[in-house]
């Protein structure tokens, strides 16, 4: 009897429809997303106005403090009526009728001086105009007018104007050396934009909310992708005597890192960092208490954001130091699950393998990774990003390549250094490629782009730029090719060539160097037999060795 074949298509060919489908899903919720996340730091916010005026109403002109940090002046109105000038004429010296810093000083900002019976106006450290003050009492001949904004002042000595493109900078005070009544009619009035004190817009946190929701559509496209595409990992049985050893490893971890929290000391950098967390409770934003005129650390605050709660809760040393420990908690339950078990499967969880990630993690951690600073959380990042990656190209399945964008992006939103989470990336793009393709790569980058949400969710392109300005002003400020001044600071004698940081950095080098070893080793085995499974997960354990060792250096350097 013969068989005929049968004239209905298989089930992969009917489902051929669904999956173009999700690929082009895929492209238009990645580039949506991505367009959505680049308009939201130009979206508008709200920002707030603050007029100060000298002297309060009813009062009379005294010499006051006003400092006026980090938000220069957008306008600044100076009024010295002709009866002050002369009374500053009148003392025969050198006199200061109001200025914005104590007589005396250098200013950046307005000084209005009587000497040798002229009156001689200054803005912004230049002298603007300078006029005889009459000798006859004509009503306003020697009155006095200020106007400064952004792109220049206008200075008017009774009938004689001038301009200059200067703007006034800064005003630290309003100071005089008359008597409350020679200074009598003095005023000054400033108009400045509270820059980083801002919330967003009703549009804004719509479009942020689009940008999040066309993020976690995302997700459900390579969900879809992988239901067709899934690859069987083989997975070792696991012994019950390394399963119990692996658990006592981490209550060692665990053990450690809670007398640690105790006993350990205080980075040099936990009390500047406490207290910037600390002043965003009165300011609002997330400023350098000590430096750059009180400006904010715009855009990447996503690390004090989330302390501001723990402040709010209590500033006890011990208490703010709880996030990091946590992180320290993931990041060593992600190493030893995600990484290790994904670089070294069926040998993650020997003792000997088990203890030398022990030592490691501590031997890097402990030093300066217990505190206040962004380096610990980016490092929980990075590790994140690393295991997402490897779990990637060991199962073949997209949505971990999701989750690594994500981490990626968040990464990036706590400090400039999460740049280096690309690394993984690089190293196994080869092997990304031939399961991920344009679709995927679009989801990717709209996942991704969830961190420049989180930079710019209350900060606009503006805040930034004048933070970035304050921070280039004042310094310091090391070019990128300038780096080896890194390590001059580490072998030198002062705080910054301390033990710690160079135990940490040496460990670093000895696991770098061994790392290209196995890098060799398996280049020379693929040329001489056939890959085998061992050896691709050799050259996934040197990616392993790299990335952490550039996770862990982070918060060393």
């Amino acid at each position: 009897m013969e068989r005929t074949a049968d004239a209905s298509p298989p089930a992969p060919a009917a489902l051929a429809p669904r999956r173009r489908f999700a690929h082009v899903a895929g492209l238009l919720v990645g580039v949506l997303a991505v367009l959505a996340a680049l308009v939201v730091p130009f979206a508008p916010v709200i920002g707030e106005r603050v007029t100060v005026t000298w002297p309060q109403a009813g009062q009379q002109p005294e010499s006051t403090l006003a400092f006026v940090v980090p938000y220069h002046p957008d306008q600044v109105h100076v009024r010295v009526p002709c009866e002050a000038v002369r009374a500053g004429q009148d003392r025969g010296a050198p006199t200061t009728l109001v200025s914005s810093r104590p007589p005396g000083q250098p200013t950046e900002g307005f000084a209005v001086t009587t000497a040798q019976d002229h009156v001689i106006v200054l803005v912004a450290g230049v002298e603007a105009l300078r006029a005889p003050i009459a000798s006859a009492p004509i009503a306003g001949a020697c009155d006095v007018a200020v106007d400064g904004g952004p792109s220049g002042s206008t200075v008017r000595i009774g009938d004689r104007t001038a301009s200059v493109p200067a703007g006034v900078r800064d005003i630290v005070a309003f100071a005089t050396d008359l008597s409350p009544a020679e200074a009598d009619g003095t005023r000054v009035d400033v108009v400045t934009a509270n820059w980083f004190a801002t919330s967003p817009t009703q549009g804004k946190l719509l479009l942020i909310g689009v940008q999040l929701l066309l993020a976690a559509a995302g997700f459900a496209v390579l969900a879809v992708l992988d239901r067709r595409r899934r690859r069987d990992v083989e997975r070792p049985v696991q012994r019950p005597l390394h399963r119990l050893i692996g658990y006592g490893f981490d209550l060692v971890v665990l053990a450690v890192l809670a007398g640690w929290w105790l006993l350990g000391p205080n980075s040099p950098d936990d009390s500047f960092a406490s207290v910037t967390v600390q002043n965003g409770l009165n300011t609002g934003d997330i400023g350098n208490y000590y430096r750059w005129e009180n400006a904010s650390e715009a855009p990447f605050t996503l690390v004090q954001q989330l302390l501001l709660p723990v402040a709010e809760w209590n500033q006890n040393p011990l208490a703010m130091r709880v996030p990091s420990i946590l992180a320290a908690l993931l990041t060593w339950l992600i190493l030893s699950r995600g990484v290790l078990g994904a670089a070294l499967p069926g040998r993650h969880r020997h003792p000997l393998v088990r203890a030398v990630a022990v030592i490691a993690f501590l031997g890097w951690w402990l030093p300066f990774g217990m505190g206040v600073r962004p380096e610990a959380f980016e490092a929980l990042g990075l590790t994140a990003v690393l295991a997402a990656v490897l779990q990637a190209a060991r199962t073949e399945r997209r949505l971990w390549l999701g989750v690594a964008a994500l981490c990626a992006g968040l990464s990036i939103a706590i400090n400039p250094m999460g740049l280096t989470a690309v690394a993984p990336f690089l190293v196994l793009a080869p092997r990304l490629w031939r399961m991920a393709g344009p679709a995927v790569l679009a989801v990717m980058a709209g996942i991704a782009s969830v961190g420049l949400v989180a930079m710019f969710a209350d900060q606009s392109v503006f805040t930034t730029a004048k933070a970035t300005d304050l921070h280039g002003y004042y310094g310091p400020n090391v070019p990128w090719f300038q780096e080896i001044t890194r390590y001059q600071y580490l072998l030198g004698f002062d705080l910054q060539g301390d033990i710690a940081r160079r135990a940490a950095v040496l460990l670093t080098l000895l696991l770098a160097a061994y790392t290209l070893v196995v890098l060799l080793r398996a280049r020379v085995g693929h040329r001489s037999s056939p890959p085998t499974k061992a050896g691709v997960f050799e050259r996934v354990t040197g990616v392993t060795g790299c990335g952490w060792c550039t996770c862990r250096l982070l918060p060393c350097w």
